[in-house]
């Protein structure tokens, strides 16, 4: 999908991350995560531009034009660009899948190095500034990236094991508001870190991407980045939140009275969506 020089380039040019050589090193993938949440949104703007009848998986060549331009997507478009890019500088690594709503409904990276093997997901539209190490006995340590409080634990499920992520503190999704206080976890997803093939998730994946009744994105405007150094900027559908630089909760800063003013809005604060977005008004 990439070769050496175009992932050295999108590297350089996207993520502003310096590759001299094939490196598979934990403290480079680290970097280049960091930097992948620094410069590339998680969006459904370019899914909304579509019209519902033409909605599809995207091909690979869409997914890694996407991503190259800096526009960024959803979790196939970015994920799977994640794993061929990080594999064409050397990495070790495999796709794997996670299920958040539905069966295998959201891809996600292994990589190993060392002989140890390390989550990697910059495709949900929360943090996950790291590389995650699966060698943890029962629960992995708490993380606080940006806004959002999370761990993951060891579960065995129909004789397999599975990684599930629990959210405490800043989750954001529907029916989860009382989570940002609660001294509770909530089950995000359920990892099963078998590697698969990218053929694995053509079923899933056609489906989510052609119905609208699979994917909250069809219809949710979202756009997350998180700029200048991690902090998080988030645009949900007529809100527009930051993160607070002391408390590092979610703060809404505008709340917009209709659609043309969250395009000029996306103009100022992500011009790369600017064209994508207009197709939405039309």
């Amino acid at each position: 999908m990439l070769s050496y020089q175009e992932a050295v380039n999108f590297a350089s040019d996207v993520l502003k991350v310096s590759v001299h050589q094939k490196e598979s090193s934990l403290s480079l993938l680290n970097e280049l995560i960091f930097a992948f949440y620094e410069n590339v949104p998680f969006q459904s703007v370019t899914l909304q531009a579509i019209p519902l009848e033409k909605r599809r998986q995207p091909t690979l060549e869409e997914a890694k034009t996407e991503v190259l331009s800096g526009r960024g997507g959803l979790c196939y478009t970015v994920n799977t660009f994640m794993k061929y890019f990080t594999e064409a500088l050397g990495f070790n690594v495999r796709h794997i899948c996670s299920s958040i709503k539905t069966n295998n409904d959201h891809i996600m990276t292994i990589a190993e190095i060392d002989n140890e093997k390390y989550l990697i997901d910059v495709g949900s539209g929360y943090p996950t500034f790291e590389a995650i190490p699966i060698n943890f006995e029962k629960e992995s340590k708490v993380y606080q990236h940006s806004f959002l409080e999370y761990k993951f634990a060891k579960e065995e499920k129909d004789e397999s094991l599975m990684i599930i992520r629990l959210h405490k503190k800043g989750d954001f999704r529907p029916g989860s508001d009382a989570a940002t206080t609660s001294a509770s976890w909530r089950v995000a997803c359920i990892i099963d870190p078998m590697p698969r093939d990218l053929s694995f998730f053509d079923s899933s994946m056609s489906l989510i991407y052609s119905s609208s009744d699979h994917l909250v994105f069809h219809t949710s405007l979202r756009i997350i980045l998180f700029p200048n150094g991690g902090q998080a900027l988030v645009l949900r559908d007529k809100l527009l939140y930051k993160e607070d630089s002391n408390t590092h909760e979610l703060v809404i800063k505008k709340e917009f009275d209709n659609f043309s003013d969250i395009i000029e809005e996306i103009k100022t604060l992500f011009p790369l969506l600017y064209d994508e977005a207009k197709k939405i008004v039309n």
